[in-house]
């Protein structure tokens, strides 16, 4: 019996984080898909200010965009 209780702590205590993993884990996905659109707005704005489309113009808008796509990724696939 005592052993049974003991499992049966133990099996609380790690399902008590479960949640808050879980809707971190399922958000983002989000939130890496948002950094992304923002980076490419970034982007688009270099090429908007500057009146061509050279790389100078769009780079730190697209290494915005693939920074926030990799977090939001990573976390979704170690979440999992």
């Amino acid at each position: 019996r005592h052993m049974e209780r003991y499992m049966e702590q133990i099996s609380a205590d790690l399902r008590r984080g479960l949640s808050v993993l879980a809707s971190v884990g399922s958000t983002a996905p989000f939130i890496g898909l948002l950094g992304t659109v923002l980076g490419i707005i970034t982007a688009f704005q270099g090429i908007a200010a500057t009146g061509s489309g050279g790389l100078s113009s769009v780079s730190a808008g697209i290494s915005e965009a693939l920074i926030e796509t990799a977090l939001g990724l990573t976390v979704a696939i170690c979440g999992r």
